[in-house]
């Protein structure tokens, strides 16, 4: 077999308009490539805010719900309406105040914030008195909707 000298073989190319189309081409398949990318990444990103808002909700709901299991009755502190002492057998379990973040919850030392969504309570009976309460009624913000919530110790 007998061989040819690299340079005197005669080499098919491409011309100058072929090469510009493929470059063309690809430049725009990698933009498509890349918006599609950054739309999954913004669906992304909004799923994980409704799965985090969704939890945080779960998460209230099932504290408030525990505590009102473990509470067998609840009254006003006389110097401010707003705030709620739930007792167990007679003794002090915990405080539950409305405020501007959300529920703020007192046991002891610790302190937890649940229904941070600008949530709106309703205390049945209403008024500003020293009485024991009945219900509470916890009104929260879903996605354009109001998701209303009734409590009462059992």
């Amino acid at each position: 077999m007998k061989r040819r000298p690299f340079l005197s073989c005669p080499c098919q190319a491409f011309t100058l308009p072929e090469l510009l189309v493929v470059i063309i081409l690809s430049g725009i398949l990698f933009l498509a490539v890349f918006e599609g990318l950054n739309m999954v990444t913004r669906y992304s990103r909004l799923l994980r805010q409704r799965l985090i808002d969704k939890g945080e909700l779960l998460y209230s709901h099932s504290v408030l719900e525990g505590l009102m299991d473990d509470t067998d009755s609840i009254c006003r502190v006389p110097a401010e309406g707003r705030t709620l002492i739930f007792y167990r057998n007679g003794e002090k379990k915990c405080t539950l105040t409305p405020d501007s973040a959300g529920l703020a919850l007192t046991f002891g030392s610790q302190q937890d914030t649940i229904f941070t969504r600008r949530a709106q309570t309703t205390l049945f009976p209403p008024g500003n008195e020293n009485t024991r309460i009945d219900s509470i009624v916890v009104s929260v913000p879903m996605e354009g909707d109001t998701l209303t919530l009734t409590y009462a110790p059992i």
